[in-house]
């Protein structure tokens, strides 16, 4: 809960949709526990649609743009999470460096 709190006192340039403890990239899609989240309840599950951009700000913080264009800032990760988003994130750096859509910030 500690790093939630850090997460939500951060300033970011977008309008936050929610945070996530626990997060994991599965299927291109975001997964955790979802906080201060538009349309979920604190504690529950979240599964967001398609990733579309990944930002990441610093070692601990990421910023996951969905296709529905919500925001949602992750606050911890669940065993293997960091791995599947740094795994997602070369996809995309790869991506862009080839000149496709998907893009890494």
């Amino acid at each position: 809960m500690a790093m939630l709190a850090a997460a939500m006192l951060e300033d970011f340039p977008e309008i936050i949709s929610g945070y996530v403890v626990d997060a994991r990239i599965e299927s291109l899609c975001l997964t955790g526990t979802a906080f201060k989240a538009f349309g979920y309840p604190n504690g529950a599950h979240l599964v967001t649609t398609e990733i579309m951009q990944v930002t990441h700000f610093s070692p601990n913080r990421w910023m996951i743009k969905t296709q529905d264009d919500d925001c949602f800032v992750i606050a911890s990760f669940a065993r293997g999470g960091r791995q599947s988003v740094q795994i997602l994130a070369d996809k995309f750096e790869t991506a862009h460096l080839s000149q496709s859509n998907w893009c890494l910030h």
